[in-house]
């Protein structure tokens, strides 16, 4: 089994400027005659955030063990009794989650 555990991005590449946009800037207090001191041309950073993974294996004997084992911490020993394979294996699985979800796959 694999599972894959999303993480927070990180910024890739260089930094290219290439979109601006310009402002009028006001020093004015409210209510009072506006004072402007013109325009400001904004130069905005388009850098891309890359997906950030970890990939994990799982051995066929701790799938096992998971499948015929004692429950984790969070499920209820008489519920556990009642669940399929395949949702004790999610259960397991959803243990590696660490806030950006989480997928796997059986591999044979």
């Amino acid at each position: 089994m694999i599972i894959t555990v999303n993480l927070p991005g990180k910024y890739k590449g260089s930094v290219r400027h290439t979109e601006t946009q310009t402002v009028r800037t006001d020093i004015s207090k409210p209510g009072a005659k506006k004072i402007l001191l013109g325009d400001v041309n904004i130069v905005h950073n388009d850098r891309v955030e890359s997906e950030c993974y970890r990939k994990v294996e799982i051995s066929a004997q701790v799938l096992s063990e998971w499948v015929n084992g004692k429950p984790p911490y969070f499920e209820k020993p008489r519920d556990w009794q009642r669940y399929t394979d395949a949702k004790k294996i999610a259960a397991y699985a959803s243990l590696f989650d660490e806030g950006y979800g989480v997928d796997y796959a059986i591999t044979e």
